[in-house]
C-alpha cells in the first residue's frame, strides 16, 4: 500500500498551500539592462509573494552580459520595478498548487536553465 500524496508533519497529513502565479515583463526590453538576462520576455513564476516572484526571476535568468557600455557593472533587472513589472494573475493556466517555480513559457525555461535543457 502506498502513501498518500501530500506533506506528513508528525504523522498529521497536511497539504501544501496554494500559492499566487506571477507575470514578470520587461517594460522596455530594448533597454541595455537586459542585457544583464538570459532570458527577456515575459515570464510566469508560482511565489509567495512579488518579492520572492522577482527573486526567482532573478536566479533562473541570471547574469548574462557582464558590463553596461557605461562601464557599470550589471545586475539582474528582474529585481527592479523600473525595469520589469509583475503583476498577480488570478486566471492562469498554470497550477497555483506546489512550491515557488519558473513556470513558463517554454522558452524562458530552456533559456534561463540552459543546463537542463
Amino acid at each position: 500500500m502506498s502513501a498518500p500524496a501530500g506533506l506528513f508533519f508528525y504523522g498529521e497529513r497536511c497539504t501544501v498551500p496554494d500559492m499566487p502565479i506571477w507575470k514578470l515583463e520587461p517594460i522596455n526590453p530594448d533597454d541595455e539592462h537586459w542585457t544583464a538576462s538570459r532570458y527577456v520576455g515575459p515570464l510566469f513564476v508560482r511565489a509567495a509573494d512579488d518579492d520572492g516572484a522577482r527573486e526567482l526571476a532573478a536566479m533562473a535568468c541570471g547574469i548574462g552580459k557582464g558590463k553596461l557600455s557605461s562601464g557599470m557593472v550589471s545586475t539582474t533587472p528582474w529585481r527592479d520595478a523600473l525595469l520589469a513589472n509583475c503583476t498577480q494573475v488570478e486566471d492562469s493556466e498554470y497550477n497555483e498548487e506546489g512550491t515557488d517555480a519558473i513556470l513558463g513559457p517554454e522558452k524562458a525555461l530552456s533559456r534561463a536553465f540552459p543546463l537542463l535543457s
